[in-house]
């Protein structure tokens, strides 16, 4: 099927996507035997001539002559007539890239291509935070790094200005506050790395980590000298921002339950933290709650709220799986 379709392609120099496959690996490489790869997150479609390779970095693919040369890689996929070399292979394109492309890129019809791109050695799920200037994002690696915005690299890496570690993937998107950028961990505690904490890509030690729970998947939100957490295993707990010995882990000011996973963001708005659940119910609890705290209301919906609940002019939003957008008056 797959030579049949490489006949079609060189004779119109397209293939339709619909079509995927995982194709062998041997040590680092891909040996290609047909001509639509889905690597990750990456989909390539193309065609090599014969005596040729695909060399994949940062920026894209780029076709290289078997007789050597070093890449200079640009930007998009590789589509490309000739015929089909079976024997053919190329490196596996990396993940786990963040990219910096101007807002203005794509003007007066011209093409965009990255300003920069970071590398991390992991991938990249959740959301960058930026402030003053610099670019604060977790990776499956399990570190936060922070990479300068106006990196001055052009087509190529830039490099971070400092990478917090913990011990586990980073899923959730950083949040920023007091000079603390605060993140979770699937490790089981949110960390908190100053955000001058180092220079020259060194490592940062954290500044503040609460105690160990389970994996946190929410991003975690700052309010009233508290940071507000939700754990794979139902919980939402606040932890205080200064606490006797920051560095070994803070222990909650207060822990709520519900009966799913949290991987929604809480919203904070009249005093109160609003969150979603896998249970299918939004929850409102007391921002100033008792170490054990109940909900002060709980609104069922017909599936898990992943999405984050926003609360706007007295009224809270929240979208369930179930495919509806529900709204609640605030009292």
């Amino acid at each position: 099927d797959y030579q049949r379709d490489a006949a079609s392609m060189a004779q119109h120099n397209y293939l339709p996507i619909s079509q995927s496959w995982e194709p062998p690996r041997q040590g680092n490489t891909v040996a290609l035997s047909g001509i639509l790869v889905l690597v990750g997150s990456w989909v390539l479609a193309f065609m090599l001539p014969r005596d040729s390779t695909l060399e994949c970095g940062a920026f894209g693919c780029r076709e290289v002559a078997l007789e050597g040369g070093v890449p200079d890689w640009v930007w998009g996929v590789l589509i490309l007539g000739g015929t089909l070399n079976t024997s053919t292979t190329w490196p596996v394109p990396p993940t786990g890239f963040v990219y910096a492309i101007d807002l203005d890129c794509g003007s007066k019809g011209r093409r965009c291509s990255p300003a920069w791109a970071g590398s991390t050695d992991g991938e990249i799920r959740s959301s960058p935070a930026v402030l003053n200037g610099v670019v604060y994002v977790g990776s499956d690696d399990g570190n936060l790094y922070a990479f300068p915005a106006t990196c001055s690299i052009r087509k190529g890496e830039c490099q971070p200005t400092w990478r917090g570690p913990t011990n586990g993937p980073l899923r959730s998107s950083p949040a920023i506050a007091n000079g603390v950028v605060y993140v979770g961990s699937d490790d089981g505690k949110a960390y908190g790395f100053t955000v001058g904490c180092g220079r020259d890509g060194e490592e940062c030690e954290a500044a503040w980590s609460s105690s160990e729970t389970t994996g946190v998947h929410a991003s975690p939100v700052i309010a009233r000298g508290s940071v507000i957490v939700g754990a794979s295993d139902g919980a939402v707990s606040a932890y205080p921002l200064s606490c006797a010995d920051p560095r070994s882990g803070c222990e909650p000011s207060w822990t709520a339950v519900t009966r799913g996973d949290v991987r929604s963001s809480a919203a904070v708005a009249n005093d109160a933290v609003y969150v979603g659940s896998d249970d299918g119910s939004v929850y409102a609890f007391p921002l100033r709650c008792p170490k054990n705290c109940s909900p002060a209301w709980v609104a069922t919906t017909r599936g898990p709220v992943t999405a984050s609940p926003v609360v706007s002019d007295g009224t809270l939003y929240a979208a369930s799986e179930d495919g509806t957008v529900r709204a609640w008056s605030l009292p």
